[in-house]
C-alpha cells in the first residue's frame, strides 16, 4: 500500500478550509458582544435616569444612597481605636513607658525614624519589646500623646516615627 504524501499547497488549502468556519463563528461572536455592549450600556444610562427620579422624588431612597456613598468613604479605615493592640486590649501605660524607655536608649541608631518592623526585627528577643503588631499601635498612642512625631510614610506605607524630644 502505498499512499502518495500531499503538496505542501494541498495542506495549505485544507488548512484555510478548516479555517474558514472558525473566522465566521469569530465573527458571529464579535457582533453578538458590540449588540449586547450597547444594550449595556443603554441599560446603564436608564438606571443612572431613574436613580436621579427616585432621589427626586422619594426621601427614604435618598436617604439609603447617602448612607452609602458615607459608607463608601469609610472602606479601609480600622474600627478600631488607635491604641488598641492585636488581642483587643488597649495598650498600657506601662507597654508604653518601656518602649519609650527602649526608644530613648536606642535614640542614637535611628537619626533618620524607625518603623515597628524595623526596631522588632533588629532588637529580636529583647525583653522590653513586645510583637511588632503590638508595637504599632503603642505608636500609634504614643504618637497621640505627643512623644512620637510621624516623620514620613516608608514603602507599603510604614509609619515612620521620630521621637519628639
Amino acid at each position: 500500500m502505498s499512499e502518495t504524501l500531499p503538496t505542501p499547497s494541498e495542506v495549505r488549502r485544507q488548512l484555510a478550509d478548516l479555517a474558514s468556519p472558525l473566522r465566521s463563528q469569530l465573527e458571529q461572536v464579535e457582533r453578538g458582544i458590540e449588540i449586547r455592549m450597547e444594550e449595556l450600556e443603554g441599560l446603564r444610562e436608564l438606571r443612572t435616569e431613574l436613580r436621579r427620579a427616585l432621589t427626586t422624588f422619594d426621601p427614604v431612597y435618598a436617604e439609603a444612597q447617602r448612607k452609602a456613598r458615607e459608607d463608601a468613604h469609610k472602606n479601609g479605615q480600622t474600627k478600631r481605636s488607635p491604641n488598641v493592640g492585636t488581642n483587643g486590649k488597649p495598650v498600657s501605660g506601662e507597654m508604653i513607658e518601656r518602649i519609650e524607655k527602649f526608644l530613648r536608649a536606642h535614640r542614637d541608631e535611628y537619626p533618620d525614624g524607625f518603623i515597628a518592623t524595623q526596631i522588632t526585627r533588629e532588637h529580636r528577643g529583647d525583653p522590653l519589646l513586645p510583637s511588632q503588631s503590638t508595637l504599632s499601635f503603642a505608636f500609634r498612642a504614643m504618637h497621640d500623646q505627643g512623644i512620637l512625631r510621624l516623620d514620613g510614610r516608608g514603602q507599603g506605607g510604614s509609619r515612620i516615627y521620630k521621637l519628639t524630644s
